[in-house]
């Protein structure tokens, strides 16, 4: 052929002092200027470099990850002229598969490590937002979620899975369930107050994946609105406290001016008695006083007219009938 069909993705191996150029899928040999197509690909390794010390060789059929001299081999397959491997977060590599993606941790690539090959908690999403937010998860970390985001798509992840299975999910804590999915997703909401634990199972997997994760109380059950609460309830308390301490003290005033005002009414009925009985004595003496001064004038009055009919001299007669008429009440006596 005088040249290539597209000038995308191309790319140049030499192999045993021959030179090949890779369009697309297909393979051809650069020989005197010529490029003439071979029908077998050719195993050749694609090295992705990345930090920490790690470098991925994607061949066809498996996938090597090398860190210093450690060297750890997948089954897994690249996408074919787009091998891509990515490290997350520091700590999780991923790769890019024709049906997916696979997930590694980064400390399986270690001494004395064995691979992870059990089922995984890759990403939460936060469902009802408008901008939907994935959090990545680390290994054996409590993730935490607001009271008010408690819809959650969990997304798992396995570093290899050949053939579509069921999941089997086990959810443990304030609100326990166990059901079943066909993708390696689960959505749970209207999750309550709590720390949960979802446990993750799938055929040809041993072992089991979980994930612990914690929906944060709402602001009015957190520590520290309930100590604005009890404060409250404090102010509260000391205030009803105060008021009817109040009510009680006017209550108590009221009571004792009400009881001064029926003294004072008992003293002035006692003051009014005594006075009607001062009076009553006074005119009882008063009435014994002009009965006996009206007894004496009677007498005194018969002893003059008796005195008129005495034979005495005029001398003696006059003395005794002055005496006489000198015990005679008069006007001063009556008043």
């Amino acid at each position: 052929k005088d040249g290539l069909e597209a000038d995308f993705n191309v790319r140049m191996y030499r192999c045993e002092d021959e030179l090949f150029l890779v369009e697309g899928g297909r393979w051809y040999r650069v020989a005197d200027g010529q490029l003439n197509g071979i029908e077998e690909n050719l195993n050749v390794e694609t090295e992705i470099c990345l930090p920490k010390g790690l470098r991925v060789h994607a061949a066809s059929g498996n996938v090597e990850v090398v860190r210093n001299n450690l060297r750890r081999r997948y089954p897994l397959v690249l996408v074919p002229g787009y091998e891509t491997a990515i490290l997350l977060a520091d700590s999780i590599l991923l790769f890019c598969l024709e049906d997916g993606y696979a997930l590694l941790p980064a400390e399986a690539v270690q001494e004395e490590s064995k691979p992870e090959t059990g089922l995984r908690v890759a990403a939460v999403e936060v469902l009802g937002n408008p901008a939907k937010t994935y959090y990545p998860i680390g290994k054996d970390t409590l993730w935490q979620t607001a009271a008010n985001r408690n819809n959650l798509r969990l997304l798992l992840a396995t570093p290899a899975m050949w053939h579509a299975c069921p999941f089997e999910w086990q959810l443990a804590g304030p609100v326990e369930k166990s059901f079943a999915t066909e993708k390696p997703e689960a959505e749970l909401t209207g999750l309550e107050a709590g720390v949960y634990t979802l446990s993750v199972f799938a055929e040809g997997n041993k072992g089991e994946g979980k994930f612990r994760f914690e929906v944060l109380p709402p602001w009015w059950q957190q520590w520290w609105a309930l100590l604005i609460w009890a404060c409250l309830l404090l102010l509260a308390v000391g205030f009803v406290e105060k008021f009817y301490r109040a009510r009680l003290r006017r209550h108590q005033l009221k009571m004792q001016a009400e009881k001064e005002r029926e003294l004072a009414a008992e003293r002035m009925e006692a003051e009014r008695e005594r006075l009607a009985a001062e009076v009553h004595n006074k005119t009882r003496e008063l009435s014994s006083a002009t009965i006996n001064l009206i007894r004496k004038n009677e007498a005194l009055t018969g002893l003059l007219e008796e005195l008129k009919g005495m034979d005495m001299d005029s001398r003696s007669r006059f003395r005794l009938r002055k005496l006489i008429e000198s015990h005679l009440s008069a006007d001063e006596d009556w008043q």
